[in-house]
């Protein structure tokens, strides 16, 4: 059964589930750079929402598939920080899990972030402080990411919408300026909808205080932020409401912490829009679901905002997220059923570099270590 919005509640399927990762681009991205890449591994979390677990696959070619290594939650999502990854146990499980990859992957600790919570990302600052945000509370989290000892709450709740709840989702740390952003996705859990307008919170981190609330142009912020450093914007997919061509790309100016426009739209896209990559100014890959809730990967320009080739299409709602490496390789997760695979795209030229079929549960999210 599909919801009326597109927000994620954390106990709906799959569909409100979806969600991009933290990538730093660049705008004058050098094709002939050589560089040697600083990431090894894929790290992906995998689940059929019923149990979940862990994959590991080596960047460098053969590539080396490990499947269902550890148990976790099966609504979950991961960020790495500092040689750590750090798990985050959404809905039925509120919990944190600290994972070594030096050590086998071996579980350093787990930690709960309040029963009932169902918390949504963890933005970690340095080895003693991370963000966690969490859909069914109305304060912003700060803990030791190691221990999960509590050091305090922001307060969030002047920005709740009709049900006492903002709706925290994912986040994203700028070191430079020490800015946090918060999604902000506003649900009312009465009526299913948005209420508007939709909101990235800004925490200075140096003061654990709210900087400032940037009103978004769309509603439903809902994939990960992307960054440009170049231009110094940051970029974050609002999807709207299902079925309904009415969200886009927002950018925000960082100097001015203000929505400047839309990177492209759901109309010219094509659908709704589930994810999104950046690999230069003028090319990025967008996965959105038509009319008829049939995935697809689209190339387009973000300077121009027009939508470009068509890279990967779905019998049914199966591509989940889109992610690139230092290597210039797009990733997208193909969650078929009794057919998972990952799709390997060259995310300079578009040409298929390879697909891993997969034995194990169904991918969701990703990482590269």
């Amino acid at each position: 059964m599909l919801d009326a919005t597109k927000s994620n509640t954390g106990f709906v399927i799959l569909f409100v589930l979806l969600a991009t990762t933290f990538f730093w681009i660049s705008c004058d991205d050098d094709d002939d750079d050589t560089t040697s890449p600083a990431t090894e591994v894929a790290f992906i979390v995998s689940t059929d929402f019923q149990t979940g677990s862990f994959t590991t696959i080596s960047l460098e070619p053969p590539r080396t598939v490990t499947e269902d290594i550890g148990d976790i939650c099966s609504d979950a999502i991961a960020r790495y920080f500092n040689d750590f990854i750090y798990v985050v146990g959404r809905f039925n499980c509120d919990s944190i899990q600290v994972y070594d990859p030096d050590l086998n992957y071996a579980l350093r600790n787990e930690y709960s972030v309040g029963a009932g919570t169902n918390p949504q990302d963890i933005a970690v600052i340095n080895s003693q402080q991370a963000y966690i945000s969490r859909l069914l509370a109305s304060s912003l989290l700060l803990v030791d990411p190691a221990t999960g000892q509590q050091q305090s709450e922001i307060d969030l709740s002047a920005y709740a919408d009709s049900d006492g709840y903002p709706e925290m989702y994912l986040m994203f740390y700028l070191a430079e300026y020490n800015y946090l952003f918060i999604a902000l996705q506003r649900l009312n859990t009465t009526t299913w909808t948005n209420e508007a307008p939709s909101y990235v919170i800004v925490i200075d981190t140096l003061t654990a205080a709210i900087k400032k609330a940037i009103p978004l142009q769309n509603l439903n912020p809902f994939t990960d932020f992307l960054y440009a450093p170049g231009p110094k914007k940051l970029y974050i997919g609002c999807s709207g409401a299902w079925g309904v061509p009415d969200g886009g790309i927002d950018i925000i100016d960082i100097d001015t912490l203000t929505v400047t426009g839309e990177c492209i739209t759901e109309t010219e896209l094509g659908g709704d829009i589930l994810d999104f990559a950046l690999h230069s100014a003028d090319l990025g890959y967008a996965l959105i679901a038509d009319s008829n809730f049939i995935t697809k990967v689209f190339a387009f320009n973000p300077t121009s905002g027009e939508r470009g080739t068509m890279l990967l299409e779905s019998s049914g709602y199966d591509l989940v997220r889109l992610a690139i490496n230092d290597r210039q390789e797009l990733w997208i997760l193909d969650r078929t059923p009794a057919a998972p695979a990952i799709h390997i795209f060259n995310s300079a030229d578009k040409s298929l570099i390879e697909k891993i079929a997969l034995s194990g549960l169904p991918p969701f999210w990703i990482l590269f270590l």
